[in-house]
């Protein structure tokens, strides 16, 4: 059913997913006083009041985007409890597959750009947020389909 906890749990992870794709992960600055951002949108410039892109992340915006909608293809699997954890468990190997390739763009940044200061903003935890989210959405699945198998066994 759809007011389940593990619902509860996905959807947050939706949401925290959704938040990536709004919001910069990390501001960088160079020794000219350039700033950078990385973003869903990849890394950018700022110049003239505007932002640039200076090199798309299509490989972050690929995971992104397969994690949101892991997130939310999972939440309406909550009749096939095993495919709904089989969804979960690809959902966590998303959400380490973006933390993965945040690292690679940063390097990139730092290579490419020759970058002295970086700040990470909060949305760079947004991921391992999702990961355990996930992982408490798988716990609380497996401990349904407990109680339904132990229901069964009664009848």
């Amino acid at each position: 059913m759809i007011q389940r906890v593990q619902t509860v749990y996905l959807t947050f992870a939706a949401i925290a997913t959704i938040i990536l794709l709004f919001f910069p992960i990390a501001v960088f600055t160079d020794s000219a006083a350039h700033y950078f951002q990385l973003s869903f949108n990849g890394i950018s410039q700022f110049v003239d009041n505007i932002w640039l892109v200076k090199h798309r992340c299509y490989l972050m915006d690929c995971i992104i985007l397969l994690t949101l909608a892991t997130s939310v293809i999972s939440v309406f699997y909550f009749k096939n409890r095993k495919e709904q954890i089989k969804l979960c468990r690809l959902l966590i190997i998303f959400n380490l597959l973006i933390l993965i390739s945040f690292y690679y763009e940063l390097k990139i940044v730092k290579f490419n750009f020759h970058i002295s200061v970086t700040s990470l903003n909060w949305q760079a935890v947004l991921p391992v947020i999702s990961t355990v989210l996930s992982f408490l959405a798988v716990s609380a699945i497996k401990k349904d389909e407990k109680l339904v198998k132990s229901m069964d066994r009664i009848r």
